[in-house]
């Protein structure tokens, strides 16, 4: 996890209100590819966690974004 990421990217889930005010959840899953793996970075209130994952992890956590909103 040391070795820098050679790919990268962040999900985040919003809504709209019925005037259209956008409105985004407190939760942000990120992943890190690097050499060794990849890694899950997840950020809720004011804690972040950094995990090994695999793609079914990652989808199940941006899943949860989606109830949250």
């Amino acid at each position: 996890m040391l070795k820098p990421p050679h790919a990268h990217g962040t999900f985040a889930a919003a809504t709209r209100d019925r005037w259209g005010k956008r409105t985004r959840t407190d939760r942000v899953i990120s992943y890190f590819d690097t050499e060794d793996g990849r890694y899950l970075q997840t950020r809720v209130d004011g804690w972040t966690t950094i995990s090994p994952t695999n793609s079914r992890r990652l989808l199940h956590h941006v899943s949860t974004l989606l109830p949250a909103t």
